[in-house]
């Protein structure tokens, strides 16, 4: 989803419901599923994430999104997606009505997945067209690694749903938890969704660890987007990077350089 986790749990968490309850009521026919986009649609939501953890903080999503339920929900429709993280989670919970009365009332097709295993995340996943997100995983792996190095960088656009000014952003992560990177997204108010969305620096490319050339923000719309190939527009005129440091209160060393351009 070009709206990143959170918004694939809730959209397509809504679109699994739909067809569960159509397949219950019409005794085990599939109204949705069979659509081979369905199936592909259901990986991503694992595989945009780091691991079981956690997942980038890119646009309006959190890097902490809870998925286990639509996880769950995948496992139902596609066994061999069924999950041992989502699984053990919905049985320790009854919040969700629909997804209890599914598994006290299996019938018509709709019931509790079978065997599930750990989901074994690739090494990289890689997302081309209009995303252009790319995930790092320490190793193919099924259960988070608590010490491994994760890392996600996004290209795109200006132009997503819930979109950021955040052309070149990526995220680092321990064990699948961010720590540093995209900072995400502040609770939504009445500039969220208006002309002043972009006021916020958290929407808008200085709260985001990109370039800020010559003080210039980036801007939104499609036109703002990563290009494929690097094409010379400057040449280097003048570089300089200092590294002053000292030693008390606490040691602290600080990296700060200059780049001047011409062409």
């Amino acid at each position: 989803s070009l709206e990143g986790a959170s918004y694939w749990n809730y959209g397509f968490g809504q679109y699994l419901r739909l067809g569960l309850q159509i397949r219950r009521a019409t005794g085990g026919r599939d109204a949705f599923f069979p659509e081979p986009r369905a199936l592909a649609c259901a990986r991503s939501g694992f595989d945009v994430f780091y691991n079981d953890v956690g997942a980038p903080a890119y646009g309006d999503c959190g890097s902490d999104v809870n998925c286990e339920t639509t996880w769950y929900l995948v496992g139902m429709v596609w066994p061999e997606l069924a999950t041992e993280r989502a699984a053990a989670k919905v049985e320790r919970s009854a919040g969700d009505l629909l997804l209890t009365t599914f598994r006290l009332f299996p019938t018509g097709g709709v019931q509790a997945p079978a065997n599930p295993k750990p989901y074994v995340y690739a090494i990289r996943t890689w997302y081309s067209d209009g995303l252009q997100q790319l995930v790092c995983r320490p190793h193919p792996a099924g259960p988070a690694d608590a010490r491994g190095l994760y890392a996600s960088f996004k290209g795109g656009g200006n132009d997503a749903g819930h979109n950021h000014n955040d052309v070149g952003v990526y995220g680092i992560a321990i064990g699948g938890r961010q720590i540093m990177g995209d900072p995400g997204n502040k609770a939504y108010d009445l500039d969220t969704f208006g002309p002043k969305r972009y006021d916020c620096n958290l929407r808008n490319s200085y709260g985001h660890p990109v370039p800020l050339v010559d003080g210039t923000l980036q801007s939104d719309g499609a036109a703002f987007a990563a290009r494929h190939g690097v094409q010379p527009l400057a040449r280097i005129e003048r570089s300089r990077r200092t590294f002053p440091s000292r030693k008390a209160p606490s040691p602290t060393v600080m990296v700060s350089g200059m780049v001047m351009l011409t062409g």
